[in-house]
């Protein structure tokens, strides 16, 4: 298989199943395994996430670490139509047996408690990728909405070195403040994902994956965008997410 009918970068349903019970293989939100199984091949990135604002009473990491049982416990029950994947290879094998491949990734660091050590069973769990803040600033730097003011800072490089280290993904990089975007983007050594946007610049729309060599020439580019220039996602070529993961 050459490529695949439906590869899509982010959902919440494994939040949703893990606060309100539901299952994966079939319910009442956006998104189940049976109506990606209706696709001649399927893959899935599920984020773990859940509002800093909210952080229950045992903390974000405790929280993440439920939401990944949830997903493993999905995994397994309905392993007869969804296997996880790591790598390209393995949603290629996955779709190839008529399976919906599965990807894990986790919106926001503070779901790791902002901690570069917690990547380490990150890496463990299958995550493959993560966007540095969601809407709150947390330890790591300021957010579009909060603290915009306070960029990445020595606690957050470091994580985004752990991470590639680590072979996890930066997500949603357009979504980070300018300032802070461009010194995450220094400190990348693999590719990224440009997730939930669409950029336009002088009406020619941006590569949504970058590797390290095209940063150089690119870096300028991306670090002008504003926010106010985010709209609706970006529907991109499976190829382009199997690239990406290789």
């Amino acid at each position: 298989m050459n490529s695949i009918p439906y590869f899509d970068g982010h959902c919440d349903t494994i939040s949703l199943c893990e606060k309100e019970g539901r299952s994966l293989r079939e319910n009442a939100g956006h998104l189940d395994l049976m109506r990606l199984k209706a696709y001649s091949g399927a893959a899935q990135f599920f984020a773990m996430y859940h509002d800093l604002a909210d952080a229950p009473a045992d903390g974000m990491f405790a929280e993440c670490r439920r939401q990944q049982a949830v997903f493993a416990r999905e995994m397994a029950r309905n392993a007869d139509i969804v296997t996880q994947c790591r790598t390209a290879a393995e949603v290629k094998r996955a779709n190839a047996e008529g399976k919906i491949a599965a990807l894990l990734s986790c919106e926001g660091s503070e779901l790791l408690n902002c901690d570069p050590a917690n990547l380490d069973w990150a890496k463990k769990v299958g995550v493959k990728a993560i966007n540095l803040t969601w809407n709150h600033a947390n330890l790591i730097a300021g957010s579009n909405l909060h603290e915009p003011q306070r960029g990445l800072n020595d606690l957050g490089r470091a994580f985004v070195r752990k991470a590639q280290r680590c072979g996890i993904l930066m997500d949603r990089i357009m979504q980070f403040i300018l300032h802070s975007r461009k010194e995450c983007l220094r400190h990348i050594t693999a590719r990224i994902i440009v997730n939930s946007s669409r950029i336009y610049i002088r009406h020619l729309l941006i590569e949504v994956s970058l590797t390290a060599a095209d940063i150089p020439d690119t870096l300028q580019k991306l670090t002008e965008i504003p926010v106010s220039t985010l709209l609706q996602p970006l529907i991109i070529h499976s190829e382009s997410l199997l690239n990406i993961l290789m």
